[in-house]
């Protein structure tokens, strides 16, 4: 029986819910609020100690920093925000590093779809990819390290990723159900 919920319930009911506040933070506000991302690390803590032991903390911790360490990169070039970092960080904390490699393969997916569909709606999809591909031309090329720009003024260049990241959760839970 586990200890956050037991059979029936499970922990990712909880994390859906996280993500779930997080996804409504960062649709209306492009934030995502710090007591959630702090609330699912306790989580995560007590699910790697009920389902492992003492052994627990340790693949909490290495797990966290691991994600933490891999995913820097991609808020250093501004490819990603804070948020969408610890967020990361947090499903790391619950469910271990091997899940978040899935997990972050199914919410790039997600994010370029949902991405797509955005730009789309607002009509500038053809200047975004001309931008992107400057950037990685200018990152390929020149071999210079720079950031990702993006007005942050502007909602349409914007893609709060807590909701790709939310349906790819859900998408990946079902499939370790299911399949």
């Amino acid at each position: 029986m586990n200890f956050l919920g037991g059979e029936e319930i499970g922990v990712e009911w909880i994390v859906g819910l996280l993500l779930g506040i997080a996804m409504f933070y960062d649709w209306k506000c492009y934030r995502i609020p710090n007591w959630v991302i702090i609330f699912g690390l306790v989580v995560g803590l007590f699910n790697q100690t009920n389902l492992h032991g003492w052994r627990g903390w340790m693949i909490y911790f290495s797990s966290v920093i691991l994600t933490g360490i891999v995913l820097f990169p991609l808020f250093y070039l501004r490819m990603f925000g804070a948020g969408d970092i610890k967020l990361f960080i947090m499903i790391g904390g619950i469910h271990g590093w091997h899940f978040v490699i899935k997990y972050f393969v199914i919410a790039l997916i997600v994010g370029a779809i949902y991405s797509v569909c955005k730009m789309c709606k607002h009509q500038n999809l053809f200047s975004r990819l001309r931008y992107l591909a400057s950037y990685l031309y200018i990152l390929m090329a020149g071999r210079v390290i720079q950031t990702y720009e993006i007005d942050r003024k502007k909602e349409d260049t914007i893609i709060p990723f807590a909701v790709p990241m939310g349906l790819a959760y859900g998408i990946d839970i079902l499939m370790i159900k299911y399949w």
